[in-house]
């Protein structure tokens, strides 16, 4: 998985301004789902990485960790 930059995901402009939006706001909960190979994985790591450095707390719930973001708290849902 390769983080990106939110702006490089390939997003629509009025999408990466959705996510950015999301991403600034001090609390709540962004669910990250798609279609096998749709970019989930890549669109929530970019995500991750970009909430870690607004220096927030951040707790990540997979079904599989394969990738650690500093800053992040990962945890796997079994």
């Amino acid at each position: 998985v390769r983080l990106l930059p939110l702006d490089e995901l390939g997003l629509s402009e009025s999408a990466t301004r959705a996510v950015a939006r999301v991403a600034v706001a001090r609390q709540g909960m962004v669910l990250v789902t798609g279609p096998h190979d749709s970019g989930r994985r890549t669109t929530l790591y970019s995500l991750l990485a970009e909430l870690a450095h607004e220096g927030l707390k951040v707790v990540a719930i997979e079904s599989e960790v394969r990738c650690r973001v500093p800053g992040v708290t990962h945890l796997q849902a079994s």
